[in-house]
């Protein structure tokens, strides 16, 4: 009797997953994982959790040896992303975002006035040496008839 319990256990087919973080979307804050079934049963209905909290369920099917791909867009900071299956398939993983600057954010930089510049000052004093001369020139020519 515990032989045959024995067999029945070592050939009772375990429903496995595993979570793989990808990487990160355009945006920083977005987290793309992957979902592989690595056991021998089909399983159905992913349910994932981020920081112990149900965040959403995927009705899907996944066969064996067959993998799927999704996305969170997740806080600074360290997170646990956790995959269950109604089958009892269990994986979580720790993915930690870093704290950037959003896209199109403007940061207020010190700036300096226009005419405060070198470059300004130098076009300033070569415009007025140019004025002056070509009102010289005029004069002279005047003068001369």
């Amino acid at each position: 009797m515990i032989l045959l319990l024995f067999l029945t256990a070592a050939y009772a087919e375990e429903n496995q997953v595993r979570l793989g973080h990808v990487g990160y979307g355009t945006d920083p804050t977005q987290v793309k994982i992957s979902v592989h079934n690595i056991g021998d049963n089909t399983l159905n209905a992913l349910m994932f959790y981020v920081d112990g909290e149900f965040v959403r369920a995927r009705d899907t099917i996944l066969e064996p040896n067959k993998g799927i791909g999704t996305s969170f867009n997740l806080e600074p900071g360290d997170h646990l992303i956790e995959v269950r299956t109604s089958e009892g398939a269990y994986d979580s993983l720790q993915v930690t975002v870093s704290p950037v600057a959003q896209k199109g954010t403007i940061t207020q930089q010190e700036g300096i006035a226009l005419t405060d510049t070198i470059a300004f000052k130098v076009v300033i004093i070569f415009a007025i040496i140019t004025v002056v001369g070509i009102w010289l020139s005029m004069k002279k020519s005047r003068l001369d008839l």
